[in-house]
């Protein structure tokens, strides 16, 4: 194959011969062999990736067609390795990636907001709409604003049916049941959720408002973070939903209750 000895020729020395002719194999729809399948083949794919989608700018021997051939293969590629880890990578996460777990060594130092199970990496110009609770059950979740964008943050316990796997099925059949649009797609977070819901407004009117839903599975718990406003539009270059869902940490669960959703109380300064 054409792609093949052209790749080989221009990867680095990280990735051996026998790993490129599996990534190409892998990307037009082959089985992993067993003697790499597993974790550590994952790693190697996706940094393999990577490194050939570069070779391909040093490579001039390829035909055009050749590389949007190559091109479609990788980015399917990409997302199914990303769909497979049901987003952020659970071998990662807690090492140099969040949402973190409290008492993780590399948690980052930082300045964060107490708001009990979760504490929110504190930003400038982001406000904490008012948050109600009750002395039974506490604030079900927090909902941070910074320039017409909106992200939401709640915690629960995890079980099987609070999975982010199992949560983005529920999440897109309610969602086009109600005749609305959603899809899954690759986001700065993993796999996430980008819909277009319909909404009734107040004086009865129906409209559609742009949502992205993020997720997070940890150690007894699942995070959700939803995106609204200019922040969730499609062409929107908005990072800071992300920064803070990424960067939040998560504390110590406490035992079950009569709910899944781990309550919240106001914010404070540790």
């Amino acid at each position: 194959m054409q792609i093949a000895s052209a790749m080989s020729r221009h990867i680095s020395r990280g990735v051996g011969p026998l790993e490129v002719q599996e990534i190409i194999g892998f990307l037009a729809g082959a089985d992993p062999s067993p003697s790499t399948a597993g974790g550590p083949r994952k790693t190697i794919l996706l940094r393999g990736i990577v490194e050939m989608l570069s070779a391909l700018v040093e490579e001039r021997g390829l035909t055009d067609p050749d590389v949007d051939e190559f091109l479609a293969l990788a980015e399917e590629g990409c997302y199914e390795v990303a769909r497979n880890d049901g987003g952020i990578d659970a071998a990662r996460r807690g090492l140099d990636i969040g949402p973190w777990y409290a008492g993780e060594p590399f948690v980052p130092a930082d300045e964060y907001l107490d708001l009990g199970a979760l504490w929110i990496p504190s930003r400038e110009g982001i406000q904490i709409e008012p948050m109600s609770s009750d002395s039974t059950s506490g604030c079900a979740d927090v909902t941070l604003v910074l320039d017409g964008t909106a992200l939401q943050l709640q915690v629960f316990r995890r079980t099987e049916d609070s999975t982010w796997r199992a949560v983005r099925h529920d999440l897109l059949r309610k969602i086009r049941a109600s005749h609305s649009r959603a899809s899954e797609t690759l986001g700065l977070a993993g796999i996430e959720i980008e819909a277009n819901q319909a909404v009734t407004m107040q004086d009865g009117s129906s409209t559609f408002m742009r949502v992205r839903f993020l997720g997070c599975d940890g150690p007894g718990w699942f995070l959700r973070g939803v995106v609204t406003g200019t922040g969730a539009e499609p062409e929107s270059l908005e990072q800071w939903p992300y920064e803070v869902f990424l960067n939040t940490v998560v504390q110590p669960v406490p035992p079950g209750g009569g709910s899944d959703t781990i309550p919240l109380h106001p914010p404070v300064v540790p």
